[in-house]
């Protein structure tokens, strides 16, 4: 990471209830930090993953006026963890796919889009249902296990494995623990 940058990109990523919201609400009195912030997936998944390219998008390039910025999610996760799983379980079409995949890449070669630092709340599928429980999301209430798992086994292909396109400059947290409540395990341009 180049410590000599005016401007860090910083996303906080992981599964369904893995704890990045807490992990941002922990950061946002930092002064040096902005915080940007399932129904029918066969039949709304292209839909809801296109949009959700444009707004990451939007967040991305948007000024940004301190000199971290920390996102929940990015425009990479979205397209190798949430699109490829939509395609892998049958609820996209390889022509939805392929669309998305190709929209993503030129997203990301046009407006140079690039990430600093990803922070993974990497987190055992089987706590997951616990906690959407807890938090109480309508909307999340009816996902399946083998969608949780899923959708965790893609986050580990690409901030653990690297088995995806490339290998991010990661900083691994356990999100059952509260591990990263420690700030000297941060970097210091957190601070």
């Amino acid at each position: 990471m180049d410590k000599t940058k005016d401007h860090f990109v910083t996303v906080v990523e992981g599964n369904i209830a893995s704890g990045k919201s807490t992990l941002l609400d922990y950061f946002k009195d930092n002064s040096n930090c902005e915080d940007l912030v399932h129904k029918d997936a066969a039949r709304w998944g292209a839909t809801t993953q296109s949009y959700i390219q444009l707004t990451m998008a939007q967040s991305h390039v948007r000024s940004q006026t301190e000199r971290v910025r920390l996102m929940e999610r990015s425009l990479f996760s979205g397209r190798y963890c949430f699109i490829d799983n939509l395609l892998q379980s049958g609820k996209m079409t390889t022509i939805e796919h392929s669309v998305l995949s190709q929209w993503h890449d030129w997203i990301v070669d046009a407006l140079q889009i690039k990430v600093d630092l990803y922070v993974y709340l990497r987190t055992d599928p089987r706590v997951i249902p616990d906690r959407i429980l807890k938090r109480g999301r309508v909307e999340e209430k009816d996902i399946p296990m083998k969608s949780i798992e899923s959708i965790h086994g893609q986050h580990e292909d690409l901030f653990i494995r690297g088995t995806k396109v490339y290998k991010p400059n990661v900083l691994d947290f356990n999100g059952e623990l509260s591990t990263w409540r420690d700030r000297s395990l941060w970097p210091s341009f957190l601070e």
